[in-house]
């Protein structure tokens, strides 16, 4: 039996391209954890890319659940151990600046105001711990966020003074996410993470969706009259969608809207092109969900991959955001299986 769409029960969304591998380099995951470490130097990404962007979702290996990135940290690390002598003093040296002595029996304290007292580092640029007696272990953030800092430290007269770089900077190694580990799921040390793309997703509401396929078939001519048909070039799809206008730029800890998703502007920043050269312009897939609401009906997926969009017009007399473009691709990818609706929910981030 066949049934016409409803706007009711579909939802329009747009991803991008990001996708990869990583591996978990964390032996102590427990239940409700939502942080995990990962290998910094296994991680391959879309477009060579040494950043895991926070909104991209994940799954580990054989667990089904689909986490979203809620924060990463890719900041350098550096560690100072003193040593059982302590009678002489050490300097630090940032990006070529060197900080004044500091004794090897200073205090935490008294480290971090040397690293601020020098001229490029602030107090938010830097955090400093000490995990064990005689070890601090100093962040770089602020100016240097997601940076590779060059650091070293120089003793003197400090005889089992050591030092070590735990993470270069510039490469994700830590990953917070949502939801947390539930009983039953067991992440493990060297299990392989993969990466999925970022997406928005939301209900067409009063707006609309429509696509064109076009074909250019070439009509041969025998004497002016029809002949043979051939093939003619291949011509993109063409889409237009429109919504309820909205904020066009979201807020901190609001998620990513439309307009910014196709700008790759605000929240959508480090969205991943979708084009398949990473030179050409900037994409995003479109795609349009519809969960019947009679369970003998498969959902189905439409994907309209490569969108560029040529024209967006905003009516505030109207309330609609209009979006005009183009499809690198002749028709949608469609998929249509029978799944179970918990499963469609969780891929899609969508409630019951």
């Amino acid at each position: 039996m066949s049934r016409r769409k409803e706007k009711r029960n579909c939802y329009i969304g747009a991803q991008d391209g990001f996708s990869g591998t990583g591996v978990v380099d964390d032996m102590s995951i427990s239940v409700s954890d939502t942080t995990i470490l990962i290998d910094e130097d296994l991680n391959v990404l879309h477009d060579d890319a040494e950043l895991v962007p926070v909104g991209a979702r994940f799954t580990t290996e054989g667990i089904t659940t689909i986490r979203a990135v809620t924060a990463r940290n890719a900041n350098t690390q550096f560690q100072i151990t003193i040593g059982a002598d302590t009678t002489g003093t050490y300097t630090v040296t940032v990006n070529g600046v060197t900080s004044a002595a500091v004794n090897g029996t200073d205090t935490l304290a008294t480290l971090t105001a040397a690293l601020v007292a020098m001229s490029n580092i602030a107090a938010d640029d830097i955090t400093v711990t000490e995990p064990s007696a005689d070890v601090f272990l100093i962040e770089f953030k602020g100016v240097f966020l997601d940076t590779a800092v060059t650091v070293s430290a120089t003793p003197t007269d400090l005889d089992n003074f050591a030092t070590t770089t735990v993470h270069v900077g510039g490469k994700t190694w830590s990953l917070t996410f949502t939801p947390a580990v539930a009983a039953g799921e067991t992440i493990t040390d060297e299990d392989v993470i993969t990466y999925l793309p970022q997406r928005i997703i939301a209900k067409v509401g009063d707006g609309d969706f429509e696509w064109t396929e076009n074909d250019e078939p070439t009509f041969d001519l025998d004497r002016d009259r029809l002949d043979g048909v051939r093939a003619g070039p291949e011509v993109p799809m063409d889409v237009t969608t429109s919504s309820v206008l909205n904020f066009l730029k979201s807020s901190s800890g609001q998620p990513v809207t439309f307009y910014e998703a196709l700008r790759r502007t605000g929240g959508a920043a480090d969205w991943h092109n979708t084009a398949e050269d990473p030179c050409e312009p900037y994409a995003v897939d479109l795609f349009i969900l519809d969960i019947p609401p009679c369970g003998s009906e498969d959902a189905e997926v439409m994907y309209f991959r490569r969108f560029y969009p040529t024209s967006r017009r905003g009516s505030i007399k109207d309330g609609v955001l209009e979006i005009t473009g183009k499809c690198n691709s002749l028709k949608p990818e469609v998929t249509r299986e029978a799944l179970d609706l918990a499963v469609i929910l969780e891929e899609f981030g969508l409630e019951a």
